[in-house]
């Protein structure tokens, strides 16, 4: 059986189809041979690690299927050791893992992406093939990836399970068995932890956003690389569900990231219900208005850094009061000092008067656009294009959280114009 490229997962992860229409989302092409019900049951009256214990025990060989509602994950064994597991709960992407590790760019990761879908070979075969990770490396990524799609499922307080036991054949070179007692042991040792943080977090329907005092300190706080990707997507809309279901990242560790930020007053959690429901246009501009401030924050950190605050608030004001007339209308209740809750409610107020719909939003785009543009042109002319370029790349850093963990159109033209507006602004001057 050879393997497929999952459109759907873009970044990677190779799926391959069993007889019997089992997805597995790691490297390994799995297939499963004439199959007979073992047993099957409910995992409030059989626990998984009870029932991984009784199929280890016996040297079972086939899969173990466990759904919940519309959640469903399928756990291959061979001889009594698991050795693929695949979920329909969350996409786990092998060639983002790669760029989080630093393993290789985005840049690279998408020249690799086009070869994958020229040559129809999945993702790690080609990184691999072309020498940015070994075949080593690669393995150790899939028994990761393998091994939390597993934990996950100890997460589940309810659900059903049905063991099918049947001949199972894979490529044993991309894969390493794993003893489910070395998951069992893991799994009790998170749920220590899990029981503390489900005293905050009670259900995954819980909607997170940003707090004021993390707004408040702004630059101030360091975080890391998980929490910033969190910070990204909690727009006060989406329930910790959704977050698990849009980062494809490991569910204990989106609650624990979760967590810390709560217990840190980063992140409080909403009075409102999550449900399915498309933004409104005041609702997408605010959002806008919001990732706009964090550019704005950015540049005006830097030049705070080098400047001073006084002369900084000065250059800031100047060049809001620089752009053309209209702009200086749409931008007359924006202060870049001031939280980014009330700029939203000051600007999107006085946006909204002087433009309606769509109009409120562009007239936003082509305001913002203007002021950033004359603010970054000011960096290059004092400090240099050498200050003005470390500025950019902090910039980009944000537009490519934005980017990959915000969708609809109005974000796309967004992130177009603030590039544009970056290369015009720091472009050398002709001769």
């Amino acid at each position: 059986m050879g393997h497929k490229l999952c459109t759907s997962l873009q970044s990677s992860v190779p799926l391959a189809r069993s007889s019997r229409g089992v997805v597995c989302l790691f490297w390994p092409v799995v297939s499963l041979g004439s199959a007979a019900v073992a047993f099957k049951g409910s995992l409030k009256s059989l626990n998984l690690a009870t029932v991984l214990q009784i199929l280890a025990s016996e040297g079972k060989t086939g899969v173990l299927e466990i759904s919940r509602e519309q959640a469903k994950s399928s756990i291959y064994f061979k001889g009594g050791k698991i050795i693929a597991a695949s979920t329909g709960q969350k996409e786990l992407r092998i060639g983002q893992i790669l760029c989080d590790r630093g393993l290789i760019s985005r840049e690279t990761l998408r020249q690799v992406l086009i070869k994958a879908r020229n040559t129809k070979k999945p993702v790690g075969e080609v990184v691999v093939s072309l020498g940015f990770v070994s075949l080593m490396a690669l393995k150790e990524i899939v028994r990761r990836l393998c091994r939390d799609a597993v934990l996950d499922v100890f997460l589940w307080e309810e659900g059903n399970f049905e063991f099918q036991e049947g001949p199972v054949s894979f490529d044993e070179t991309m894969t390493e068995a794993i003893n489910p007692m070395e998951i069992i042991l893991e799994a009790a040792r998170r749920m220590d932890e899990w029981a503390v943080m489900k005293k905050l977090i009670p259900s995954d329907t819980i909607v997170f956003r940003v707090s004021e005092q993390a707004r408040q300190q702004g630059g101030k706080v360091t975080l890391e690389a998980n929490e910033l990707r969190l910070l990204s997507v909690l727009d006060g809309q989406k329930s910790v569900r959704d977050v698990v279901r849009e980062t494809g990242a490991d569910e204990f560790d989106i609650y624990k990231t979760l967590y810390a930020m709560a217990t840190s007053k980063l992140i409080r959690a909403t009075d409102q219900p999550a449900g399915p429901r498309a933004k409104t246009e005041t609702e997408e501009a605010a959002t806008l208005i919001q990732i706009y401030h964090d550019v704005v924050v950015t540049i005006s950190k830097h030049l705070e850094e080098q400047l001073g605050k006084e002369f900084c608030t000065k250059l800031v004001n100047a060049c809001k009061t620089s752009v053309p007339m209209a702009s200086q209308q749409i931008l007359a209740g924006y202060r870049a000092g001031s939280s980014a809750d009330q700029n939203m409610r000051e600007t999107l107020a006085i946006a909204s008067r002087l433009r309606q719909g769509d109009g409120a939003i562009a007239a936003l785009g082509v305001a913002f656009n203007q002021f950033i543009g004359l603010l970054l042109r000011q960096e290059t002319e004092i400090l240099g294009s050498k200050q003005a370029t470390y500025t950019v790349g902090r910039i980009n850093q944000l537009l490519e959280v934005v980017d990959r963990y915000r969708t609809g159109e109005a974000k796309t033209k967004l992130i177009q114009g603030i590039r544009e507006t970056i290369s015009q602004a720091t472009a050398e001057p002709e001769r």
